[in-house]
């Protein structure tokens, strides 16, 4: 018999998020379960929107930064993708328009991390310098956030500049289909599986065959690797029409079981990562946020893969 998350766990879930989440993560929830408006999220997302249209603010608990960066912006877009924002949304508008200004040919895309990650509590992995190499000289990083960003520059046409949608196309096929399977990484496979989401997307049967590969061979199949930061099959597949999907069918519904098992008694699912000490006060900060975005995040797939008692 499946197992699915009871009404009173829901609830329980409910509550966390209206009690403890952003106001940006009640929204989305709000949207999702109890046809909240797509403008509440919107202005939601308007307070982490800069002048220039990017996204910043720590709206990625992960870093706190308040300046514009690439990554921090496709963050602002998922959650906008998320409420079903349009092309007539200011902050979509913004949002592209920064990515189109700050597309550097020398990359050429996109940066990973930028050096205004430095100037306020971060996570160690955010580091400008890691390593011995500024982040982003690597090509198997690369793909994040480029071809995140490649998708949401395929959802807004009309605000795009001619020719950056087909340079980008192009730059972020190349990169996947030019690395070993066993060399692509959890983050930038995840960019990759939004991508993969047009179907018109040129090259897309190679991407998608490249991809699910890769993401076979990278995705954790135990609970034992999935309670520490690991690659998580749901992560993969929040939703049954995830392109990514095929990867992971053979353990998807044991994944589900472990998240249903894995909700706090208050209601919340927490990360299963930390930041080693680093910045604690701001740590103690980031990992409400990302219990709110993580629970509302949960809850939307267990309704998605029909794990939710009377929903």
């Amino acid at each position: 018999m499946m197992n699915k998350l009871s009404q009173e766990a829901f609830q329980a879930a409910k509550s966390f998020i209206e009690d403890k989440a952003r106001t940006v993560d009640i929204a989305l929830f709000r949207h999702e379960f109890e046809n909240g408006e797509p403008g509440a999220v919107e202005d939601a997302l308007s307070v982490y929107q800069n002048d220039d249209g990017g996204f910043g603010h720590g709206i990625e608990p992960d870093f706190r930064t308040p300046a514009s960066t690439p990554i921090a912006t496709t963050v602002g877009l998922q959650h906008a993708s998320e409420a079903g924002l349009t092309a007539e949304s200011p902050v979509v508008q913004g949002a592209i328009r920064y990515l189109a200004e700050t597309f550097d040919a020398m990359i050429p895309g996109w940066p990973l991390v930028t050096p205004a990650m430095d100037d306020a509590p971060h996570a160690p992995w955010w580091n400008y310098a890691h390593e011995g190499m500024h982040r982003g000289e690597d090509p198997a990083e690369w793909g994040n956030p480029n071809a995140e960003i490649a998708g949401y520059l395929l959802d807004y046409p009309t605000l795009v500049p001619d020719g950056l949608t087909g340079t980008v196309l192009e730059l972020v096929a190349e990169n996947i289909l030019s690395q070993p399977v066993n060399d692509i990484q959890m983050y930038v496979l995840l960019c990759y599986g939004r991508l993969l989401e047009h179907p018109g997307l040129p090259d897309r049967g190679r991407m998608l065959d490249k991809a699910l590969s890769a993401t076979r061979a990278a995705v954790d199949h135990t609970p034992e690797a999935w309670s520490g930061h690991s690659f998580k099959p749901l992560w993969a597949a929040p939703t049954p029409a995830s392109p990514l999907a095929p990867a992971v069918e053979d353990v998807i519904d044991a994944n589900l079981d472990y998240e249903i098992e894995e909700q706090r008694a208050d209601g919340s699912w927490l990360p299963n990562w930390n930041w080693g000490g680093h910045y604690p006060e701001a740590w103690e900060q980031a990992s409400v946020e990302w219990a709110g975005r993580l629970t509302t995040a949960t809850l939307r797939s267990l309704r998605a893969y029909g794990r939710i008692e009377g929903i």
